[in-house]
């Protein structure tokens, strides 16, 4: 089974290592925007005196964990105020920057003294000349190839956005690590579909634990839940505050009346939660797992919570936009053997069917899934959930008798290696194809972004055709290393840059 401690790895190695390819992973666990960043392949390039970084062919940002939202490369221009973040140029990038006499020899200092008027600050030439987009594509990473981003969304305006900047490459992440996360109960007999499910008190259950930012509307679900007076038929875990705000901020409803909140879960089975990297391996046997419930507990399986209740509704981290980005939380029901409605984007379950799981259109309306209106959506639902609760015992237990031969493919289905193999070819031909779509991008730039912001210094920030030898060094190391990737796309940077050309012919 795949192992989601060793996904980056394996991509770095499989993927970028031999390509030259430098790849930033950020892990957005409790903080929002691009923090956390981790560079992969550190290391200085034997006896080059320069930052590897420089001579990076692409970099690859791995964007697979949370949905790109485009206000984050915003913050992320204005985190790097004032200092530039790569090491390109550094002998004009120092001199132009501290403003200094950078040299020692008279002859040096002499032209210095002439020309440092000529110089404009690179910092504030960088923001003003660049797009929130254009910054990071080009200023944070810098390569002769266009960046690579890889997510983990489907049908998203915002991959639209960004794709004349970045080159996309799609993967199921939570798919393939989900089944690392729940890879202990898959021999768990209390996760077999189960009739008897459907005699509990509570015929729903629902995670809703964060409700900020895109899961506000699941503070909207539970007051209509309230409002249908359905609350008595599900089983809620509801905290009051959520980033440091309280409910009652965004709502009039006294939801504790209805939900009181659950201080924390115990875990009697063997799991492992990748994300805080604590590992019910070390567990001794018949000791109950403690810990607290917070806003990435979907990483769990409480065992009790599904034995307790008959049907999950799904609340996933994406529901007010057309874009698809599905989580672990789409598979807890799966791997506990029960069935589910989802609050998520419209073609949620046509995906989930694309991917050879099953769905419940043979027993109750689907139609909710192609919905693009998110209260109409939203409303749909619960008209779902209104026509269950409003069944009988006996007609329930019918019902959900026929759920079950569902429930018990999907569960086998989520564990098996057609599964994961689907996952890792998709990914596989997505990268494959991302490199087909730079060297088609580098016919038309064949420097890309590392000779972009070399020329941006030579003919706009350092205003001057004259070379100090410092500079002639480090132009004519990135055109060897362009030289050494690609002889054809090292003579097309000489056409491309005219200062490129008479360092070659000089």
């Amino acid at each position: 089974m795949f192992s989601a401690n060793n996904f980056y790895q394996w991509t770095y190695e499989t993927y970028l290592k031999d390509n030259n390819f430098t790849m930033l992973t950020y892990h957005p666990f409790g903080t929002r925007g691009y923090k956390n960043l981790q560079k992969w392949d550190l290391s200085m390039r034997e006896g080059s005196g320069f930052d590897s970084n420089a001579l990076d062919n692409a970099q690859v940002l791995m964007n697979d964990q949370e949905p790109i939202f485009l206000e984050n490369f915003t913050e992320w221009k204005k985190t790097h105020v004032p200092e530039l973040p790569f090491g390109t140029i550094l002998d004009i990038y120092d001199r132009s920057k501290k403003q200094i006499e950078y040299y020692h020899n008279d002859n040096d200092k002499k032209k210095w003294a002439e020309q440092h008027t000529h110089f404009e600050d690179p910092v504030n030439h960088f923001l003003s000349s660049t797009t929130d987009k254009t910054f990071a594509s080009r200023v944070m990473f810098p390569g002769i190839f266009k960046p690579i981003i890889v997510h983990s969304e489907l049908r998203s305006p915002d991959i639209q956005d960004i794709s004349d900047e970045f080159v996309p490459v799609y993967v199921f992440w939570h798919g393939l690590v989900s089944r690392d996360w729940y890879r202990h109960w898959r021999l768990d007999k209390n996760c077999n579909p189960d009739i008897t499910r459907a005699d509990n008190d509570h015929r729903f259950l629902l995670y809703a634990r964060a409700w900020t930012g895109t899961r506000e509307y699941r503070l909207k679900f539970v007051e209509k839940i309230i409002e249908n007076n359905l609350h008595p038929s599900f089983k809620y875990n509801f905290f009051e505050t959520d980033n440091n705000i309280h409910y009652s901020i965004l709502t009039d409803v006294n939801i504790n009346e209805y939900f009181p909140k659950q201080e924390f879960i115990k875990q009697e089975s063997m799991i492992t939660h990748i994300i805080k990297g604590h590992s019910a391996d070390t567990q001794k046997p018949g000791q109950e797992l403690h810990h607290d419930v917070t806003s990435d507990s979907s990483a769990y399986i409480d065992i009790k919570d599904y034995k307790s209740t008959a049907i999950q509704i799904v609340a996933e981290t994406l529901f007010d936009t057309e874009k698809i980005h599905l989580t672990e939380k789409t598979f807890q029901p799966i791997v506990a053997g029960q069935p589910f409605l989802t609050l998520s984007a419209p073609g949620t379950l046509e995906v989930l069917r694309y991917y050879g799981f099953h769905t419940f259109d043979h027993v109750w309306d689907e139609s909710y899934d192609t919905i693009k209106d998110p209260g109409e959506r939203m409303t749909a639902v619960l008209e779902q959930i209104k026509k269950l609760n409003s069944l009988s015992k006996e007609e329930f237990k019918q019902v959900y008798e026929k759920c079950l031969a569902v429930c018990e493919h999907n569960r086998q289905h989520f564990f098996s290696d057609r599964f994961e193999q689907q996952m890792l070819t998709e990914y596989d031909h997505n990268f494959k194809r991302a490199f087909e779509k730079q060297k088609e991008y580098a016919k038309e730039n064949p420097g890309g972004s590392r000779f972009w912001v070399a020329n941006e210094y030579l003919t706009k920030i350092y205003k001057t055709d004259f070379f100090y030898e410092q500079d002639q060094f480090y132009l004519r190391w990135i055109l060897d290393e362009a030289r050494n990737h690609s002889e054809e796309q090292y003579q097309a940077i000489l056409e491309q840059y005219w200062w490129a050309k008479k360092l070659v012919n000089s």
